[in-house]
């Protein structure tokens, strides 16, 4: 079983330091890591460039776990 990156949280609004909640039904798994997300497109943008977008997302979730503490 998978468990999702980053919190469940969308990979792109991770990227955008948003924390919004991944949809279960779209999802990628990308190098055996689980990454959900909020709508087909950033699902495809995902696919389209995948090592950039989690590059984004993982420089910027010590900020979304910022917001998320308050």
């Amino acid at each position: 079983p998978y468990i999702p990156c980053f919190g469940g949280y969308s990979l792109a609004a991770v990227g955008r330091v948003v924390a919004q909640p991944g949809n279960p039904t779209l999802f990628a798994i990308h190098r055996n890591r689980l990454y959900l997300f909020a709508s087909e497109d950033e699902r495809q943008t995902l696919l389209a460039n995948p090592d950039a977008m989690i590059a984004a997302a993982a420089a910027r979730w010590p900020e979304v776990l910022k917001v998320l503490a308050y």
